[in-house]
């Protein structure tokens, strides 16, 4: 195998597992917000794992604690939250999902 060839390997490789990580990422994230669309916005690990189909490590891995994955949930997805009509602007529609996904009200 000559060098140029290892070096695509390698760099197929890294990008396989950047992209396998984001989708992960991302399914965490969509298990927090789909949780959060049925009323549950205090979801448990064990939860968020059944649905990405990940274990607690891989949370951990990522966001270092449940709390933290609800925060970046919340600060990303906000607009996929089905809010209370009564936010009409994105700056209370963030506040809110903020607020009912971290339980803390967000420091603007």
């Amino acid at each position: 195998m000559t060098a140029v060839s290892q070096e695509t390997d390698t760099t197929r490789v890294v990008k396989y597992r950047q992209l396998r990580a984001r989708r992960t990422r991302e399914r965490m994230i969509d298990a927090v917000v789909a949780h959060a669309g049925e009323g549950n916005y205090r979801i448990s690990v064990r939860q968020v794992c059944q649905y990405a189909q990940v274990g607690r490590k891989t949370i951990l891995d990522h966001f270092g604690s449940l709390s933290l994955l609800c925060r970046v949930a919340a600060r990303e997805r906000w607009r996929d939250l089905p809010l209370p009509a009564g936010a009409p602007t994105d700056q209370e529609r963030k506040a809110l999902a903020w607020a009912l996904l971290v339980g803390v009200p967000r420091d603007v």
